[in-house]
């Protein structure tokens, strides 16, 4: 069994008691298990406890932003970035270098599916 997959069993005991005690209520648990799910790439479980979660602070959408930016889930990021905008929370230094990655990855694809397309057209040539 891997460290990670151990560390996500574990999660999920450490998660479920938080719940059994009513503490999920409290916004600084739910950000402590969101961390706990995205340190282990499990980013279903991370947005389930974000999204559950009735009172939202700042480091409570920058996760989630970072989360979805790390997994590459650049729509998932700036959804959850202007469902925050409708909440009137203001966002910070992190919230916009968790952006500009996001931003970065979309970039990335683009440049490398115009690639493959001119390469197609130079061989259709």
């Amino acid at each position: 069994m891997s460290s990670c997959l151990a560390a996500s069993v574990a999660n999920k005991h450490v998660h479920a008691e938080a719940i059994k005690l009513g503490f999920e209520a409290f916004t600084s648990v739910s950000n402590a298990s969101i961390t706990m799910y995205t340190g282990c790439g499990d980013s279903q479980a991370a947005s389930l406890v974000f999204h559950k979660l009735e009172e939202k602070d700042l480091i409570s959408w920058n996760f989630m932003i970072s989360t979805y930016a790390e997994v590459n889930d650049s729509e998932s990021a700036i959804l959850v970035y202007l469902q925050m905008h409708r909440a009137a929370k203001k966002p910070d230094e992190f919230t916009y270098e968790s952006l500009l990655a996001s931003f970065e990855y979309i970039e990335t694809v683009q440049m490398i599916q115009e690639g493959e397309e001119h390469n197609r057209e130079k061989k259709e040539n």
